[in-house]
C-alpha cells in the first residue's frame, strides 16, 4: 500500500512539495449550499527517482519549527515560499498600483517585497513578461523597478544586474539578463539552484 501524507490545503506549500518531487493526488469537495470548491492535496511520503531523496515528514517539520529557516535558509522550500510570497506582492502592484521594494530576510541572504516606492532605475535595464521569473529573481536580488503594458502583455523590467547580498552559494551580484536567456533556452534545471527552487515551485 502507497503511504499518503495527511491533507495539505495549503495551495502554496503543496506546490512547494510538488517542486522538490513529492507525488501529488488532489481531492475536491464542492460544498452544495455555496458551491465553494476546496481542494485537498495528499503526497508521497518520499521523493520520486530522479529527484533529490527526502522525506516529507522531515522537511515538514523542519519547516514548521523555523529549524529550516535558521539553519539551511537556502533551501528549496523557503525559496519556494519566498517567491510565492514575491509573486502575490507583483499581482497587488500590478491590481491595485501599489509599488514593492526589496528588504532583507533575517538571514540577511535573501529578499522579499513589501510595499513601498520602487527601486530606482539601473543605467543598464531588461525586460520580461515572466512575472514567474521576476519573482523568483526578487528573492536573490533583483528587483522589479517599474511595470508597463497592460492585460496579459505586461513587461516588468529589471537591472541587468542584481543587488550583493551573500547567498548561499558565495555572494550574489546576479547577472539577470544572462540567468533569463538560459531559463529561455532551458539550460537551467539544477535542483538546488536558488533561481531554479522558487521558479519551480511557481510553475508547480
Amino acid at each position: 500500500m502507497e503511504a499518503w501524507s495527511a491533507p495539505e490545503r495549503n495551495t502554496q506549500i503543496a506546490a512547494c512539495f510538488a517542486a522538490l518531487g513529492f507525488p501529488c493526488r488532489i481531492e475536491k469537495q464542492t460544498d452544495a449550499e455555496t458551491g465553494h470548491t476546496v481542494a485537498s492535496f495528499f503526497f508521497r511520503t518520499a521523493t520520486a527517482p530522479g529527484f533529490p531523496p527526502a522525506r516529507l515528514s522531515d522537511i515538514r517539520q523542519a519547516y514548521d519549527s523555523g529549524d529550516m529557516e535558521r539553519n539551511t535558509p537556502h533551501h528549496p522550500l523557503l525559496m519556494g515560499m519566498r517567491a510565492m510570497h514575491n509573486l502575490n506582492a507583483l499581482m497587488d502592484w500590478l491590481k491595485q498600483g501599489k509599488q514593492q521594494m526589496l528588504v532583507t530576510t533575517a538571514q540577511k541572504q535573501f529578499m522579499i517585497y513589501k510595499p513601498g516606492t520602487a527601486h530606482a532605475q539601473e543605467a543598464v535595464m531588461i525586460d520580461t513578461g515572466d512575472i514567474d521569473a521576476c519573482a523568483a529573481l526578487a528573492s536573490i536580488g533583483v528587483p522589479v523597478c517599474s511595470i508597463d503594458g497592460h492585460s496579459n502583455a505586461h513587461r516588468f523590467h529589471v537591472p541587468a544586474m542584481g543587488m550583493d547580498l551573500v547567498g548561499a552559494h558565495g555572494a550574489y551580484n546576479v547577472d539577470a539578463a544572462q540567468l533569463l536567456k538560459e531559463l529561455r533556452a532551458g539550460t537551467l534545471d539544477e535542483f538546488d539552484d536558488d533561481f531554479m527552487a522558487g521558479y519551480n515551485a511557481l510553475k508547480a
